[in-house]
């Protein structure tokens, strides 16, 4: 099955005039209750400890969210800069919605900051074709996340952490928060998902960044 996108931004809106924040574009089949879902989880602030203007220096948010029993969410959230009155704060998320068993084998978090996630869309086009295969090569090297983890400490961490995982596993699972910036999430979560099996790793949700 398809992957439905959605394209969520502060924007002009050039058919009714009004700004704000709200959807840009969307593929057509994006239930109103599963869009409602979407919304609510792309939600992202800048830390308060960064300059807003600068949104190069804000963190990348790269989530992978159930959405109900069949199907979850994919969204790279990003800082974008200013709005379309000059505002900064404004931000770019570009969701896939897609059954469970589409998902990468290899696992969402190496696709952490991969070429196909949109940061903008310059176009007035509101309607987004549906990706009939989710067919995007890892953006992460395998020579990269297991370098990382090589450290001897970090490997030390990545043992205890694999544990903990295992344990949290099923609905009464506490939820593991990893404090580190959002690409060494993405490389932490990696590492993770390849010792586990397919059927657990489609499992592992995940955020590189969250502001609460």
């Amino acid at each position: 099955m398809p992957a439905l996108q959605h394209f969520y931004t502060s924007f002009l809106n050039p058919k009714t005039n009004e700004g704000g924040f709200r959807t840009k574009a969307m593929s057509p089949g994006l239930e109103p209750e599963a869009l409602s879902s979407v919304l609510r989880l792309i939600g992202y602030r800048i830390p308060s400890t960064l300059d807003e203007r600068a949104p190069d220096t804000h963190p990348v948010a790269l989530r992978m969210s159930p959405l109900d029993g069949t199907h979850c969410v994919l969204s790279c959230i990003r800082s974008c800069g200013a709005d379309e009155n000059g505002r900064p704060g404004n931000l770019f998320a570009h969701s896939l919605i897609l059954p469970k068993q589409e998902l990468p084998e290899s696992h969402p978090a190496w696709l952490w900051e991969h070429a196909n996630w949109k940061s903008n869309d310059p176009t007035s086009i509101d309607t987004l074709p549906p990706l009939p295969t989710l067919d995007w090569s890892a953006a992460l090297e395998a020579s990269a996340v297991w370098s990382f983890i090589g450290d001897k400490t970090r490997f030390a961490e990545f043992a205890r952490l694999l544990s903990a995982l295992v344990s949290c596993e099923g609905p009464a699972g506490r939820r593991l928060v990893i404090v580190d910036a959002p690409r060494h999430v993405a490389l932490w979560v990696a590492a993770l998902s390849s010792v586990l099996p397919v059927s657990l790793r489609r499992l592992l949700t995940f955020a590189t960044y969250y502001h609460d």
